[in-house]
């Protein structure tokens, strides 16, 4: 898991 957000999206492709 990174600490930098992938634009809006955790790494489970789940919207945060």
């Amino acid at each position: 898991m990174d600490m930098k957000k992938e634009k809006m999206t955790r790494s489970d492709n789940t919207p945060i």
